[in-house]
């Protein structure tokens, strides 16, 4: 049967020509990604880093994207680094339950002069929900993700944050 030359070229085609076609039916039945109308309101999709104990939550929406670096300076305090590609203008984040519609805002402070970078400090109160809207080129995007990514655990008892490029 190897020694078939048919039977060996199409051992060696076929899959070459099962890839392009993923690519291909893919390239040609995708949609082309719409700029985001001004002054209208966006979701953000909470990521897979935001449901363990990472430390990091990453909430996007095609190609803008927010990070949520959380730490715990001191006892019932959770301090909030929010980092964005883009510029934001201005950015607000609530701590609440599952079902809490009354949760207030808290303003974010820009600590980077282009705007990319904010941080807030919240006192932890057993919520189960961070909910995030920022406004970024007459835009808003909001989103939600539970708070398990606040608890930064790992199996060593040491924490890579600090030492691994965020």
């Amino acid at each position: 049967m190897l020694t078939n030359k048919h039977f060996l070229a199409a051992m060696i085609i076929t899959p070459i020509l099962a890839i392009l076609a993923y690519f291909a039916v893919d390239f040609w039945v995708t949609e082309p990604a719409l700029p985001p109308v001004k002054g209208e309101t966006y979701p953000l999709v909470s990521g897979s880093k935001c449901r363990y104990e990472s430390g990091k939550c990453i909430l996007t929406n095609g190609n803008f994207k927010i990070v949520l670096h959380a730490d715990r300076p001191s006892e019932g305090v959770l301090s909030l680094r929010m980092v964005s590609d883009f510029p934001l203008q201005d950015a607000k984040i609530s701590l609440a339950d599952e079902n809490d519609v009354d949760a207030l805002p808290s303003d974010m402070m820009a600590t980077a002069g282009d705007g990319k970078e904010w941080l807030v400090l919240l006192d932890d109160q057993n919520k189960t929900e961070i909910r995030v809207v920022v406004a970024a080129g007459d835009n808003y995007y909001y989103g939600s993700s539970g708070l398990i990514f606040t608890h930064y655990e790992t199996g060593y008892g040491q924490d890579f944050r600090h030492t691994v490029n965020n």
